[in-house]
């Protein structure tokens, strides 16, 4: 492979596979033995493409293993301010046990210029011309000047009790991917806070909660 198409397949390695941490996770010993049936996500610190796209996850990816998920979203529209009491009040009228409050904690844009290059091939020929044999060399690769740009974030999540409104759980995890917005960097961390959850056995299909 040319050296010319390494910028090539570093930017669509970037582009197509979003690179995250392990969720660092803490269960509180009063819920080491119990779980929840139903979980309202509420999504801080982000844009609204981010929150769209973190609750859309994890709501998805609860619903798979049967547990009752909301979008925050859905219940609580972003063109309005609530309070802390307010969206309790909220998640319990919809139905919810439990809260899942994921937001963005840190974020940082990045950036690498890589400065123009020439390749020469490593192969020669050669050819008769009359007597002698003269070498001809092939031709080289010019690759230009280019910016790879990523981005870096870091999620807190916490999961809270809505009956007493007590922390059941909290963690927080990390992603980095190319400048194509943090929407993709909360999808994919939201996806790994739901394996963790149910993992813990924190969230679990047909349980009353705690």
């Amino acid at each position: 492979m040319t050296r010319g198409w390494l910028p090539v397949l570093l930017l669509l390695l970037l582009a197509g596979c979003v690179t995250t941490t392990p969720v660092a996770g803490v269960v509180d010993p009063d819920y080491t033995a119990r779980s929840f049936g139903s979980v309202m996500v509420i999504t801080d610190e982000m844009t609204l493409e981010e929150r769209q796209a973190a609750e859309s996850v994890l709501t998805e990816e609860l619903g798979k293993h049967g547990i009752k998920a909301l979008r925050g979203v859905d219940h609580l529209p972003p063109t309005r301010a609530y309070s802390a009491a307010e969206r309790v009040a909220v998640a319990r009228d919809a139905g919810a046990q439990a809260l899942l409050l994921v937001s963005r904690t840190e974020s940082e844009r990045s950036s690498r210029y890589y400065p123009p290059s020439y390749s020469y091939p490593p192969w020669r020929y050669h050819y008769p011309y009359r007597y002698s044999w003269p070498y001809h060399y092939g031709f080289g690769h010019y690759t230009p000047g280019y910016t790879v740009e990523w981005l870096r974030a870091r999620y807190a999540a916490d999961l809270v009790d809505l009956a007493s409104g007590r922390k059941a759980w909290t963690g927080e995890a990390g992603a980095s991917d190319g400048a194509d917005g943090y929407a993709r960097l909360s999808a994919a961390v939201g996806r790994k806070i739901a394996a963790k959850l149910i993992g813990e056995g924190l969230l679990k299909a047909g349980t009353a909660g705690g």
